[in-house]
């Protein structure tokens, strides 16, 4: 894993997570395609028709940063690029943590993770297949359908 990380807050656009790519920020573009990307092929999507998917992820995802949800990239020099996001809300909720399947295994969660510091106990809403790495961690994924926290 790169010395040089930088874990910053996302740039969100007045009106988050537009569904026109043209009217998002480049944060807004790789946090929406990395959610969608993951999360349409986790067991635990339900029944979200594929055609609809991306529809009802960038809406999740818009009501969680209007909400208050908050949302870090994570890059790095040495790969020119982004790497992964956290989404994470209050004091221990994580919504959504994210690293570019190429770039697994390097340590880049940790880093994310270490960035928010959630205590034992925290409460996760969206669960994938690599959630058997967040062992100390619930699922809760009512906490993403409500209004608010």
């Amino acid at each position: 894993m790169s010395d040089v990380l930088t874990v910053r807050p996302a740039v969100l656009s007045v009106s988050p997570f537009p569904h026109d790519k043209s009217e998002a920020t480049p944060d807004e573009v790789f946090i929406a395609d990395g959610w969608w990307k993951s999360w349409r092929s986790s067991p635990w999507a339900g029944t979200i028709a594929r055609n609809l998917s991306f529809d009802v992820t960038l809406n999740t995802i818009r009501q969680l940063a209007i909400r208050g949800a908050d949302f870090r990239v994570l890059e790095s020099p040495e790969f020119e690029t982004y790497v992964g996001f956290i989404c994470t809300e209050g004091d221990d909720v994580l919504h959504y943590i994210f690293v570019k399947d190429i770039l697994r295994e390097r340590g880049f969660s940790k880093a994310l993770l270490g960035a928010v510091n959630l205590p034992t106990g925290y409460r996760y809403t969206h669960r994938t297949r690599l959630s058997k790495w967040l062992p100390r961690g619930r699922h809760r994924p009512d906490i993403a359908r409500r209004k608010d926290l």
